[in-house]
This record gives structure tokens, sequence and C-alpha cells, in this order.
């Protein structure tokens, strides 16, 4: 029964008392039309809609940012309806651009009909839920209401494109191969030096040129192996580092970095493994290619930031989760509680870096009593530890989340380069 019921019910009421009270004739025949209007909306009151749903979308995974295409199919299996008001309720974080997702139309028995509408899902998981179905009669004095539901998973990985030149130079590779030249002669691309001929070298590899300036040595090119390493990446989903400001979120770009460097590094070959610390302890063990990227997505397609009293910094990571000497790449804003424990990962044997996002100085929230003296000597300490880090042998890469990945990691990757000439050893 709708409200439009009760008002004519209580209009019916008041009618007929003030007639009776007034002995007035005249009001108890004005009743008469309400009354048949009232008898004739419950002869063709409503039976409860008996529908089913098939629900199709476009993929059932797809990367944040892509539009998702919904099919809707109702099928009446009861009664003829006057008017069935559909409406699906849709699962917060998805976006609706594009068809209705609700709809109030007339079905006969059997009558089937498609809704069909486009919406954009934000990173995570998601479950469609049930579809609201109200009948009414006519003249909308009476309503019968069902719930349906035809649930359809629906995972949304954070959008990340490989990062076409970053590489890492660790001190300790794996004796196999892999896109880390191990500073030692092997299979490889690129030349390395020279050596005597051997019996059994290949003729391909002589190198002619210097062979003719001594009459009784042949000499042999010897190219650099490659190797791989071991890779943890580590996400700092703590919420006290996570600010949002104009729009911006900091966690989110941190989710977009971590799958973006967890994805390059196993298109080069690495052996990698993901930790992230925030509202509980997440892990991926270590391992290569397609299927453990899809591991570290379905991670990170559900990450969110929160409180973990048992972890509140940098300095409480379970070490034993990682290879000894292996490269870890922690993604964090870094504030000088993390100072401590980076510099006792380093202390340890691990090659870190450090990557640090940041919002843009217009776009984070300062309160009125902040004054710019303050802002000014924030940037100072921050210099000032990132300076720590770095004599520590800790590499820092500052991402302001307006420029691209790339360009914030190009610079330390060829400062790795750098540092790693003569250093490179394979076990």
């Amino acid at each position: 029964m709708t409200r439009a019921f009760w008002i004519l019910c209580l209009t019916c009421l008041s009618i007929l008392f003030i007639g009776l009270l007034n002995l007035n004739g005249g009001m108890l025949i004005l009743l008469l039309p309400l009354l048949v209007y009232l008898a004739a909306a419950i002869w063709h009151s409503p039976a409860a809609p008996q529908l089913r749903l098939t629900r199709s979308l476009s993929q059932e995974k797809l990367n944040e940012g892509a539009s998702l295409q919904v099919q809707l199919e109702i099928v009446n299996e009861g009664q003829q309806q006057a008017e069935v008001e559909i409406r699906e309720w849709l699962p917060a974080g998805i976006i609706p651009l594009q068809g209705v997702h609700q709809s109030r139309v007339k079905l006969p028995e059997q009558a089937r009909i498609s809704l069909e509408y486009t919406l954009q899902p934000r990173r995570g998981k998601y479950r469609f839920g049930s579809i609201q179905a109200s009948a009414s009669d006519p003249f909308g004095l009476f309503s019968q209401a069902g719930e349906f539901s035809d649930p359809v998973p629906l995972t949304v990985f954070p959008a990340a494109r490989p990062l076409r030149y970053f590489q890492i130079r660790p001190r300790q590779t794996r004796g196999f191969a892999g896109p880390i030249p191990a500073r030692r002669g092997g299979s490889g691309s690129n030349f390395f030096g020279l050596r005597d001929y051997q019996p059994g070298d290949p003729t391909r590899r002589i190198n002619w040129l210097a062979s003719s300036r001594h009459e009784e040595t042949l000499f042999t090119n010897e190219f650099e192996q490659e190797s791989f390493a071991d890779v943890g990446v580590i996400l700092d989903a703590l919420l006290s580092v996570n600010l949002v400001g104009g729009g911006l979120s900091l966690f989110e770009h941190s989710v977009m970095a971590t799958a973006a460097l967890a994805e390059t590094l196993l298109k080069q070959g690495h052996r990698v493994s993901l930790l992230s610390f925030g509202q509980g302890l997440q892990r991926v063990f270590p391992g290569y290619g397609k299927v453990q990227l899809q591991r570290m997505l379905n991670i990170l397609s559900q990450i969110k930031p929160g409180t973990n009293y048992a972890l509140e910094s940098i300095k409480n990571l379970p070490t034993s989760l990682f290879s000894a000497s292996s490269q870890l790449i922690i993604i964090t804003p870094l504030t000088r509680e993390d100072q401590e424990g980076l510099i006792g990962l380093c202390a340890q044997g691990y090659n870190v870096l450090v990557l640090c996002p940041r919002i843009p100085e217009a776009e984070i929230p300062v309160g009125a009593d902040i004054l710019p003296q303050a802002l000014r000597l924030k940037k100072v300490e921050r210099r000032m530890l990132i300076h720590r880090l770095s004599r520590a042998g800790i590499q820092i890469a500052e991402w302001p989340v307006e420029i691209p990945l790339e360009n914030a990691l190009r610079q330390v990757s060829g400062l790795a380069a750098q540092r790693s000439r003569g250093q490179t050893r394979s076990v």
C-alpha cells in the first residue's frame, strides 16, 4: 500500500465523520466517487512481481579507467503487470556514464525487456547485488515490491603501464639469464672483453683484428653475462600517511606505481614478491611471469589504507620474508619515523630504493593556523632526511604525482647503473 492509499483512506474517513456529525447527506454523496475509486484500485491491485534476471558484463576483469558495458535482461514469469518500476542499486565506487539502470515499464505476462548501460568502476572488487522491482496498480494506490538477484563478480585492477626505461642494478644477482649485467663473462649481448682462444670456442667469436697483431695467439670476444635478481616490492598502506587533497589520493597513486613496477620487473624476468602493510599484512610470495602478475594485481585491486598497530612503521617490517641481499623497492610518502627502519634494511645487506609519491603543494589542505615559516621548515627537514638516507646508501626517488612515474625513476635508474659498475656479483 502506497502513501496515496493512506491519504485517500484518511480523506474518506474525514468526509464520513463530518457528514455524520453534521447530518449532511451531501457530504455522504461526495464520498461515493472516492469509494468507487478505491474499489477499482483494490480490484486492479497488482500481484507480487515474479521476474527472472540475466546480467551480462562486457568483461569481468578490467583496468581502472576503462568503461564497462552491462546488459540486464528481465523476463516476467508471473501475471501481467500494469506498471513495474525496476531499479538497480550500483555498488559504491561505480559511476554510471550512459544508459539507464532504472526504468518504469509495462510488463505483460512472459514479456522480456532489456536494459543496457555503461559504467566506469574504480579500483576494487565488486559483486553486483539485487534488482528492486515494484509493481503498482493504474491508480497508484497499491504496490508490491520484490528483490531479485543475479550476482556477478567484477574485479577492477589499478591502472598501470609498464615502465620503458626503468632498470635496477643490485649488487647481487642470481646465476641465471636475466636483464642485469653481472660484470662477468658469459652468454650475453654486450661486449665484455677479450681472452685467449680455447678449443671449442665458436669461430664466429674470434676477434681477427686483435689476433692479427699476434703471430701465435688467437683472441676470442667475450660478452657480459646477464642475470636476474630477487626483488621485493613493499607498499606502505598505513592510513596515517595517506594524504588526500584537491581530488587526489596519495594512496591511489602509490597503488598505481606498485602495479607498474611489478609489471615492469616481471617482464624483465626478475623474481618478484609483494608485501603490503596497512589494514593487515598482505603478501605474495616470490614468483615469475604473468601468473605472478595476476596474483599481485588481485591483491592490489582490494587494498585499502588502514591502521596496523603491530606494524606502525617500516622499522617493524618482517625482513625474513625477503631473501638476503635482494633488491627492495618501498613505495611510501616517507616520514621521519621511517629513517631508522630504512637504514636498518640497508645495514642488513638489502639494496633499498624508496619511491616517495608527493601531492602538489597547491593541492595540500593546509589549515589557516599553519604559518608559511612552518611549511618552509618542514621542507628543510625533508631535505635533511633525504640527505641522511642517501648517505646511508639508500636511493630516493621523489615523485610529484603530476608528472609521469618514469620521469621520477629515470634519474635514479641511471645513478644505479653508475654505482653498480664493478660491484655486481653473481651467486
